[in-house]
């Protein structure tokens, strides 16, 4: 008879925290990272059933790695559940005062030679960077010594979240369990009547497929906890702890979501285009099958770790955060990484990421790439290019950095039709033209232009406003004298010319006050800030806001963008 592949079984929880079980958590599983809002969540939700007597409460299912008739159980899926409800075994022996010794079989299986247990073992090993700390305070149920420690002494995220989700536990066990009596009602409850389901497989491929299909419950995947499973699942045992530890520090570099959409940006340079349906499933599709292929019998997952994901991971924590603090990097590539950092999406990251991955680039070419990029990501943001539009874009810079013939990227360029469609944008009706964040973004960008550019400018678009100088109502003002012709106010009102940055929202009074009481209560308040901003030091410096003023000023303000951004035609 043939051996069963998949075996699935409906057990309570007094057998899969039973003798036939021993649970191992692989190497290449990320670390324990619930929370205290998944741990209060189980309990009260265990609590909530166990008060309204409810005959079966469903714990979800788990997927294991484990050959029929033996305990040991590699848990593939399922960890953060046994790691949860092991920390509330824990912590119920830990307040019971009689009957201890009949709930330690959740957390160890003792020696018993008569039943063919040879020695001690614990129920669930978590991963070799934790095992330890899990064994001393929750497989031997030292619950006061783990309050004892300071959270913040913690360095492992894994054994922060072990601790806090301990004393969430004592403490829901506290406000809710009156006596022993109820706490082994509750105990028998958890045991007995709490049902998963084990989906067991005998070979690694068979479990991760399985991985993929059936996390519905516990925390969220993200796909590059599938990706993880599928490289590090492939690499040689001996060498699986290792490689998994360099995973797991690229993710620590890059943050969590940081990491996610770098596996993006490398799909985007390998594709030439985003994800159309799951970026998992055409990541496996595109990117995958150039390092594992068994078709093929090509398994570089070393290589795809080594050569792939940990420099596109460097250089993204560089292109992300580094750049303020690397100071062999110079004033303008991190101008231009500060600016390009504050637009509204990240299409620009690839393009980026290939440059320095592939054309090692000396200072003076990073420059020069970074401030034609800078230009070319503020050009698509401020004339609100959409994602096709932008992904096709960058496409044509990926094909180009990707035959490496040459550092000079005529692609990178903007061609004279887009000069000119950039240079009509900046010339209409800005404030009523475009949204509140491409408006700021010029608005602050402008402003880093006129200034001398030794200190960075805040950009938070939900405290800033931009503020017109001439009022949009003039009504009843001393404005219609200064302004008597309508159609010409109207003209020059939502310009450029008219605008300056402040920060924060004004008092709408204040808005139509005259322009020398303006200047002095309004423009030079301390509490708006504006000395900071160049472009409102200029309306100070003037004596009077009239038509001639701010065509002046539109010319000037327009001829800095053109010479910022390089926007003369050829």
């Amino acid at each position: 008879m043939a051996r069963k592949i998949i075996q699935a079984k409906e057990l309570p929880l007094h057998e899969i925290f039973g003798k036939n079980y021993e649970y191992f958590i692989p190497a290449y599983q990320r670390p324990y990272a619930w929370t205290e809002t998944e741990t209060i969540a189980l309990f009260d939700n265990l609590y909530e059933s166990f008060k309204n007597n409810e005959e079966m409460y469903f714990l979800g299912s788990i997927v294991l790695i484990k050959e029929e008739g033996k305990a040991h159980s590699d848990v593939v899926d399922g960890q953060q559940r046994l790691t949860t409800l092991s920390i509330l075994y824990s912590c119920l022996m830990n307040f019971l005062k009689s009957n201890k010794d009949d709930l330690l079989f959740t957390l160890k299986q003792k020696a018993n030679p008569f039943a063919g247990v040879e020695k001690e073992t614990y129920r669930l090993q978590l991963r070799k960077r934790d095992n330890v700390f899990f064994q001393k305070y929750i497989s031997n149920s030292n619950i006061k010594d783990l309050l004892d420690l300071p959270v913040e002494n913690l360095t492992e995220e894994s054994q922060k979240n072990i601790r806090i989700n301990c004393e969430k536990i004592c403490n829901r066990i506290k406000e809710n369990l009156k006596n022993d009596e109820e706490s082994n009602e509750f105990i028998k409850f958890i045991t007995l009547q709490c049902y998963m389901i084990v989906v067991a497989v005998n070979n690694q491929d068979s479990a991760f497929r399985i991985f993929s299909l059936m996390n519905s419950t516990g925390l969220d995947l993200l796909p590059t906890d599938i990706i993880k499973s599928d490289v590090i699942g492939k690499i040689p045992e001996k060498d699986q702890t290792e490689y998994s530890e360099k995973w797991e520090n690229l993710e620590n570099e890059t943050s969590r979501n940081g990491f996610s959409d770098l596996f993006g940006h490398i799909l985007m340079i390998e594709s030439k285009q985003k994800a159309r349906k799951e970026m998992l499933k055409e990541f496996q599709d595109k990117v995958l099958p150039k390092y594992i292929n068994e078709e093929k019998h090509i398994n570089e997952s070393k290589k795809f770790i080594d050569d792939v994901l940990t420099p596109y991971a460097d250089i993204y924590t560089y292109l992300k955060n580094k750049w303020q603090t690397t100071e062999s990097i110079g004033s303008s590539v991190r101008h231009s990484l500060m600016w390009l950092n504050k637009t509204n999406n990240s299409d620009w990251l690839p393009v980026a990421l290939e440059y320095l991955k592939t054309c090692n680039p000396n200072l003076q070419e990073k420059e020069k790439f970074f401030k034609k990029l800078e230009r070319l990501s503020s050009y698509l943001h401020i004339t609100a290019q959409d994602v096709n539009k932008r992904i096709s874009r960058y496409a044509k810079i990926l094909i180009e950095i990707a035959k490496c013939n040459s550092k000079e990227l005529s692609s990178i360029e903007l061609n004279n039709e887009e000069k000119q469609s950039f240079f009509n944008i900046l010339s209409r009706d800005i404030y009523t033209d475009m949204v509140a964040k491409r408006r700021n973004y010029l608005i602050l960008r402008l402003d880093f232009a006129l200034s001398d550019k030794s200190k960075t400018i805040e950009y938070n678009p939900d405290s800033l406003t931009v503020e017109h100088v001439l009022p949009q109502t003039t009504e009843n003002t001393e404005w219609e004298q200064i302004w008597p012709d309508k159609d010409i106010r109207l003209k020059w009102v939502h310009k450029l010319g008219n605008l300056v940055p402040l920060n924060r929202r004004a008092n709408s009074a204040a808005r139509n006050w005259g322009f020398k009481r303006k200047k002095e209560e309004y423009f030079l308040s301390k509490k708006t800030k504006t000395s900071d901003y160049a472009l409102t030091t200029q309306v100070v410096s003037c004596d009077i806001w009239d038509e001639k003023t701010v065509e002046q000023r539109q010319k000037d303000l327009l001829e800095i963008l053109i010479t910022e951004w390089e926007l003369k035609i050829d």
